[in-house]
This record gives C-alpha cells, structure tokens and sequence, in this order.
C-alpha cells in the first residue's frame, strides 16, 4: 500500500501517538496529584514523629540531670531550705545550677512543709510552677509510702509551658533525700528554645510544625517561629486548622502533642499547577500533529529529490573510492590510513602483503587487534606524539613480522596527521619504506670495512677503535687492561721457499689459534700487518695475559700447515704489556708501543717467545741501580 521510503506511515503513527499521549497525560495528572498530596502526608507523618521522638528524648535527658544534681547536691540543698537566708548559698546553687543547666531559667527548691526556697513568687515561680510542685510532691510521697524511694520522676507528672508574662518555661522536678533522712524537692526551670529549634529543625517546607497541649488540644505551646509569648498569630487553633491536621503524635513523658498545620494554598496551588501544565503539554501535543501534518505535505517532495540527488552522490563516492583504491594498490610502497577512532579503514596491496595478510584481515581493524596489545601500544604512543607534535611529519624505523611466515622486513614508516571535512578528530596517513636489502648491504659494507678479508679477524683500523674505547673505559672504571702483539717469525723465509700460497695458509692458520684462545665477545684479535696480529684482553692482568700469550705461542709451534702436499710448521713472538689502575697510561700509542718494544725484544732474544714490557723495565731498573 505505502512506498518503502514514504513518510505517511510515520505521520499516521505520530497522530495515533498523540493523541495516546494526550490520554496518557490526564492518567498521569491526576496520578502525579495523588501522589503528590499522598507523599506530602507521609512526609509530615514521618517529621511528626521525628520531632516527637527529639523532644520526648530532649525532656528525658534533662530529666536524668535533673535527678543527678538533686542526688549529688541533697547536702547542698537540704542545708539551703533549713537556712533560706543564706544567700550565698543560693548563689553557690545557682552557679552549680548553671554549670549543669547552660541556658537554664531559675531553680527552686520545695520543703518537706511546702515552703519554696528561694521564694520568688511572681518573680520567677509563678502559681502554675507552685501547683506542679505540690502535685509532684504528693505523687512522690505515695510513691515513698508503697516502697519506691528514689529520685525518679513520677510517671504520670509531665511538663509543659507555663505563661508566665516575660517568662515562659517548662519545669522539670527530682526528689532529694539529705543523709539526716530530710527530703524535699528540686524543680529547674528551662525556656521553650530549644523546642522552638527541635520544631525548626524538623518542619518541612511550605507547612507549619506545631506543638500542641493534649490535655486543652485547641492550645498551641510552640512552633518553629516561636512560643506564644513570641510567635506572631492566636496561641490556640481556629476550627478550620483543627480540621486539617493530618494526625497528632503525643511526645510520651509530656503534656504535648506534635503536629502539621498542612498549607491549604500550598496544596492547592500544586493541584492548579498540575491541571496547567497538563492542559499545556496536551495543547502542545495539538499543535505538533497540526504542524506535523503541514510538514508532511512539504517535505514528501523535498525527500523524494533529495533521494535522487544521494543516490547520484553515493555512486560517485563509489566509484571515486574505486579509483583510489586501483590508484594505490599499483603503488609499490606500503599505503595506510588509521581513522580517528584507531581503526584502519584504507589500505594497499603493498601494505597488505607488507603484512602476510588479506586486506580484509586489516581494514577495519584497530592496532590491537592487528599488532597484539604490546605492539599497538608503542604504535598508539607514536600516533599521539605526531598529534601533539607543531610538525606534521613523523619519521621512524621498525620491524615487521608477516603473518604468512616470510622472514621479517625492516622499514621505514613516514606518518603524518590529516582532518577531513565531517571528521571530529584527525586521522593518521603513512608509508611504509622497506630497507631490508638496503640494511643488510649497509652491514656487509661495515663488515668488509671493519675485517681482515684473508682471516676473517678485526682489521687494524676496527682494532683501533675498540682499543680506544678500552683504553678510557680502563682509565675511567680503574680496570686491568693487557695487550698482545704478535709476529710470525722467518715469514719471509716462508713465503720466499713455499709460496705466498703457503704463507696465506700460514696466517690463517695462526689466526684460528688466536681466535680459539679468546673470550667471545670480550677479547679482540686484529690483523695489523702481512703477519703482525694485535690482541686486546680486557680485565686481565700481566699474569693472565701471559698465560694466554704462552698457550698462543705453544699451539702455534705444535701445528702444522698443510698445502699442496707440503707440511711446514711455524713459530711466532709475542710482546705484551699491561696496564694497572695504578699504572701511568698517557695514550694508546703509548700502550701499543710498548707492546712493539717488547716484540722487539722477544726478536731479538732468540724468537719463539713472549716478552712482558713491564717485566723487562724492572730488569732494565734492577741493573741501572
């Protein structure tokens, strides 16, 4: 019935919707209004209570003080009420008082007979006080009488506000009983402040928390504003807020009650703005299926011409993306490009078989997922220094593993950033150059440059750079360091009778006798001359210096040289010198040329052995002494 690519399913779908919203919007007003009036019930419910369980513990700590100071202080007071005139005792008892008591109103105590101590009727105690104090009195007298003696308070004596003008206070009452068995009672007086705080502290918004008096219910003794001597409205409840209290929770312990005077206007307004916003969201959902059905007419044409016009653009990206492809994979070089997101998204053939691989195996994945995790790490620490680098250009060498089990490959990877239109973040373009053979020629280059091609042994000029490292690295670190030279003797005598044939068969066969007595690795025999050599021998000292020179000089002599039928045997003289970390060593030439002056000596001594340098200046110093 409908075109795969119409938008009228979409537009009938949109109007069946709204007006499911539009449905759906009244259900949930009037949900959201019960549930609203239900949670703000629930939540002065639990304030209630709360508040009622501050206060009843606030009142029940105060009266656990009271008790001790009137069981700590019994002496104290009972000395006051039998000498009220005494007024430094009361100041003493006042000062004790306060140091219980912080913010405490007054104090006074009660007699056995009735009398009150001090006596400040009107001043402070008022009659209301007066008339607690005797109830308390004859409550604690029945409870003596039936064997309950002590300093709690009666259970059924519970404080409240008393208006008393410019002083209004709750009183809290304890029984003292002095060592002489005289007893009386203690009553302290304390402000409504810290119930006003407890009721400030608890009262939520919008509505009024309020302290009531459960024995007249109309009575209000406090609220988070005040008490009646302070706040500014009637000290009792009109018929109308005693309709609307939700529920009164009694503070247990006291004459009150707490409870919520709920804000009718506030109630009210939140139900209106309910209702409004409803009405507005249902007429907004009006005017977008009226817009909606507009926009449909407009842009079915629009869409049906912009279908056209992408599916002209989308042939010619494909086939400008055909073109590329083709353009790069004639390349020789190794192309890539990693998107923003790491993924490799564009490849060549170069590149793929750089690899091992098929260039499904690569595109699309990230350097993880193509290198391994350690691999692509190192890549990614790469891509983010050419990001963060001023200079577009990234140049650096690595190896290549392919995957298809080809020897690996050496290259020389060119990156560079690139941002095209529509992409957030930069993209990584790169080249691979491979330099296998050009690596591998470069070491076969430094090989023939560095090696004796006869023997395969260092030539002079490798010689003497390792013995100039050796040299300072002995100096510096204060090591032993020794030097052999070597001649063959009556070479030319080998070369004028046998050939120059069997003289190059004589060389290399002194060379592999040099070289099969040395530390791989750490000692170093060079070709020096037509049938000089030069040993260096790091770490070693004359001793062991001589012993190498020695099984040298032995081997040489015992082997024999076979070519072309003919078997010669050759000897050869060994120079040494050593160096000591507490030897004067000015150069290298100075080392080699005692080492020479050596050799000469071994020459002319006779050959066929091996002259030490230091050895033979301690013989020439013995004799000039």
């Amino acid at each position: 019935m409908f075109k795969a690519t119409s938008t009228l399913p979409l537009l009938i779908a949109s109007v069946l919707g709204g007006v499911v919203a539009a449905g759906f919007l009244g259900v949930s007003a009037k949900r959201e209004l019960t549930s609203f009036q239900t949670g703000e019930y629930a939540a002065m419910e639990r304030s209630s209570n709360d508040a009622a369980a501050y206060i009843r513990d606030f009142v029940e700590r105060r009266k656990v003080l009271v008790q001790a100071f009137a069981k700590n202080h019994a002496e104290l007071l009972n000395t006051l009420v039998k000498n009220p005139e005494e007024e430094d005792l009361d100041t003493k008892i006042r000062s004790l008082v306060s140091d219980y008591f912080p913010g405490h109103f007054t104090y006074v105590a009660r007699r056995s007979d009735g009398e009150f101590v001090p006596d400040d009727l009107g001043e402070f105690v008022g009659q209301a006080c007066r008339t607690d104090m005797h109830e308390f009195a004859l409550v604690s007298a029945v409870e003596k009488l039936h064997g309950h003696a002590g300093n709690a308070v009666a259970p059924d004596y519970h404080p409240f506000i008393h208006p008393q003008a410019h002083n209004y206070h709750f009183d809290l009452s304890a029984r003292w009983t002095a060592t002489d068995e005289t007893s009386g009672l203690l009553m302290i007086s304390f402000r409504p402040q810290e119930l006003v705080r407890i009721l400030h502290g608890h009262e939520l918004p919008h509505h009024r928390l309020v302290l009531l008096r459960n024995d007249r219910p109309e009575l209000i003794e406090a609220t988070a504003a005040g008490w009646r001597e302070t706040f500014d409205r009637e000290g009792t409840l009109s018929e109308e807020e005693a309709a609307s209290i939700p529920g009164r929770v009694a503070v247990a312990g006291t004459r009150w009650d707490v409870a919520y005077l709920p804000s009718l206007d506030y109630l009210a307004d939140t139900r209106g703005r309910i209702y409004q916003t409803t009405a507005l969201s249902i007429g907004l959902i009006l005017v977008f299926l009226g817009i909606l059905i507009f926009w449909y007419v407009l842009s079915e044409a629009a869409r049906k011409k912009a279908a056209a016009e992408k599916a002209g653009l989308l042939r010619q990206s494909e086939r400008d993306r055909l073109s590329l492809q083709t353009l790069i994979d004639v390349i020789p070089v190794p192309i890539y490009r990693r998107n923003g997101d790491g993924r490799t998204d564009l490849i060549n053939q170069a590149f793929a078989s750089l690899h091992g691989r098929k260039p499904d195996d690569i595109l699309g994945k990230t350097t993880t997922e193509i290198y391994g995790e350690d691999v692509a790490k190192w890549i990614e620490e790469t891509d983010q220094d050419l990001l963060d680098s001023p200079q577009n250009r990234h140049v650096y060498e690595r190896q290549i593993v392919p995957d298809n089990g080809m020897p690996a490959r050496d290259v020389v990877i060119y990156k560079a950033r690139m941002v095209l239109d529509g992409e957030s973040r930069p993209s990584i373009v790169g080249a691979a150059v491979d330099v296998t053979e050009e690596k591998a020629l470069r070491r076969k280059l430094e090989q023939l440059a560095t090696t004796d091609p006869l023997t395969g042994l260092a030539n002079r000029r490798r010689f003497m750079e390792v013995a100039e490292d050796e040299v300072a690295r002995a100096k510096r670190y204060g090591q032993v360091l020794s030097l052999l030279t070597l001649d063959i003797d009556h070479f030319k005598s080998v070369n004028d009778t046998y050939g120059h044939d069997m003289g190059d068969e004589a060389i290399k066969a002194v060379s592999r006798v040099i070289e099969g007595e040395l530390r791989d690795g750490i000692d170093l025999a060079a070709r020096v001359g037509g049938e000089e050599f030069s040993v260096l021998l790091p770490s070693t000292d004359r001793c062991g210096a001589m012993a190498v020179a020695e099984r040298i000089r032995q081997k040489i002599a015992a082997t024999e040289i076979q070519h072309r039928g003919e078997m010669i045997s050759v000897t050869a003289s060994l120079g040494l010198s050593s160096w000591a970390p507490l030897d004067t060593l000015h150069s290298l030439d100075d080392f080699l040329n005692h080492a020479d002056k050596a050799l000469y000596a071994a020459k002319h001594g006779g050959r066929n052995q091996t002259v030490c340098f230091e050895e033979m200046e301690n013989v020439a110093s013995t004799k000039a002494g």
